[in-house]
């Protein structure tokens, strides 16, 4: 949700044929309650005087974290009007995609070189062809130390003036595996969220 919208939230659940979580919150009937944990929304934004200070920003969203990511990137691009992002969403198909609707709204609103995305996906059926199907801004593969490296090259040469973060959304495993990417890229990892909030990033 809109972090700034005050007295009502939307929830999106992602059903997975195996999972038991969304299985179990797809079959609860209006009146019925569930405890749900907060989601990183406010986390990824930290403070608004966090947001004027960073620059560039490069999120990896993982399957059903771009829910996360979608509402902290208007805002953080509505803060900062010299800023830029590049997301990368991953899945494993085209068909897990969502919320692009969304996506291509943001790029409409702030324009492809303040807010460029790249749909990656790993498990597509190999006789399709990626981009000749569904658009330039699709590749196959996975999120791997040569990607990265080929996405944010341009950013090595400021990766140091403690204006650029880094960001991953996505499972345990995921945000392991990336931010150990990133890393070895020379990004340092630091706590930036603000007290009460728990969560880490990497900001050179």
């Amino acid at each position: 949700s809109d972090p700034n919208r005050v007295g009502e939230f939307d929830i999106c659940v992602k059903i997975y044929p195996s999972g038991w979580v969304s299985q179990y919150l797809s079959k609860l009937e209006v009146g019925q309650s569930a405890y749900i944990t907060s989601t990183r929304t406010r986390e990824l934004l930290y403070t608004r005087d966090n947001c004027k200070a960073t620059q560039r920003c490069g999120w990896f969203a993982f399957g059903i974290g771009i829910a996360d990511v979608i509402h902290a990137s208007r805002e953080f691009l509505s803060q900062n009007l010299q800023s830029e992002i590049i997301l990368i969403y991953a899945n494993k198909k085209r068909s897990d995609v969502i919320f692009q609707d969304e996506i291509e709204a943001l790029k409409k609103e702030f324009g492809s070189d303040r807010f460029s995305v790249i749909y990656l996906v790993s498990r597509e059926n190999p006789e399709v062809d990626v981009l000749a199907q569904y658009g330039s801004e699709f590749r196959r593969g996975r999120v791997d130390l040569e990607f990265c490296k080929e996405i944010f090259s341009k950013w090595s040469q400021t990766m140091n003036e403690g204006s650029t973060r880094m960001e991953v959304v996505g499972t345990k495993e995921m945000m392991k595996q990336t931010y150990s990417i990133l890393k070895s890229l020379g990004f340092n990892k630091k706590l930036l969220a603000p007290k009460g909030l728990k969560g880490t990033c990497f900001q050179s």
